[in-house]
């Protein structure tokens, strides 16, 4: 068994060289990678024939295919079963491809697997976050080291705090849906995939070993997101399309966990604090209204 290390590109050639390099530090071989790149204007070529060691392929999109389209390229283009699609500016532990194979070959009947992960700030060094913390609460009880997300509960665990971080996860490619990724989130793209595999009766096995390494920075999409509150409409928006789907399936209890869309809230009203402590008063008050729900007119159509 072959896992492909998909890495989606769109900016910042420093980061990718530094993805790339934790890449070819693996303790296995049992790997192949891609860089797809969505139209950058960067030298993203040039840094893969340097970096890259000769065993990096690299593939440009004629047209810029945004976040979701360029993540389906990925699966499109990665010639093994098992697929990663590995942000590029994140950095791999380099036990990460052998303990997903690992996983995998334990329970090949998962839809996905994944591994834990540890967050990082701009340049490299381990930070602290209280949403990350929080999540750790909300994931299922381990069996030693291995996490088994299924069922009702699986998606309850996930809507009360997304403690699967997306970039860890390896999928079993023929297995996914068509599309896979929904081109109208920027944000929850993610959470709807898994809710979609999970409500189809899927299921996905991680291990809390803390293979990869998450950066957060100022530029990366969700604190875009986060900033302009984006990504909260947009979970609301999702939240709501899951508790239509859990319902049809007779899931009343994680159809109302997500209407009452709780974790959304919660991390609303972080952020307004957040925003108080720094002295920015409109934001904090505009994050104390998202609190009460999505903004008009926003959130993703379907």
């Amino acid at each position: 068994m072959t896992l492909t290390l998909a890495i989606p590109f769109y900016a910042n050639t420093e980061l990718l060289a530094a993805a790339l390099a934790s890449v070819l530090a693996q303790d296995c071989d049992d790997w192949e990678a891609v860089v797809v790149d969505d139209g950058s204007d960067s030298d993203a070529r040039e840094v893969v024939t340097r970096a890259g060691g000769g065993r990096i392929r690299y593939l440009r999109n004629p047209t810029n295919l945004g976040l979701a389209g360029n993540w389906n390229r990925c699966l499109e283009v990665a010639e093994t079963e098992l697929v990663t699609i590995f942000h590029a500016d994140d950095v791999l532990r380099a036990d990460y491809a052998r303990r997903v194979l690992d996983v995998h070959r334990a329970t090949p009947d998962a839809v996905a697997v994944f591994t834990g992960a540890s967050v990082i700030g701009p340049t490299g060094k381990a930070i602290f976050s209280i949403p990350d913390e929080v999540k750790r609460f909300t994931r299922p009880r381990a069996d030693g080291d291995r996490i088994d997300v299924a069922g009702e509960a699986g998606l309850v665990s996930l809507l009360r705090g997304q403690h699967i971080f997306c970039p860890t996860l390896a999928y079993q490619r023929e297995r996914l849906p068509q599309p896979t990724f929904d081109a109208r989130w920027r944000q929850v793209t993610d959470l709807d995939l898994l809710a979609r595999l999970l409500v189809a009766g899927e299921h996905i096995v991680g291990t809390t070993e803390a293979a990869y390494r998450y950066r957060r920075h100022s530029a990366n999409q969700t604190a875009l997101l986060t900033a302009s509150l984006d990504r909260f409409d947009e979970e609301y928006a999702v939240f709501a399309e899951i508790a239509t789907r859990a319902r049809a399936r007779g899931w009343t209890r994680a159809a109302a966990t997500a209407e009452r869309a709780r974790k959304v809230q919660l991390h609303a009203a972080y952020e307004g604090v957040r925003s108080l402590l720094r002295g920015d008063l409109r934001q904090a008050r505009a994050c104390l209204a998202v609190t009460r729900g999505p903004r008009d007119g926003h959130g993703a159509s379907a």
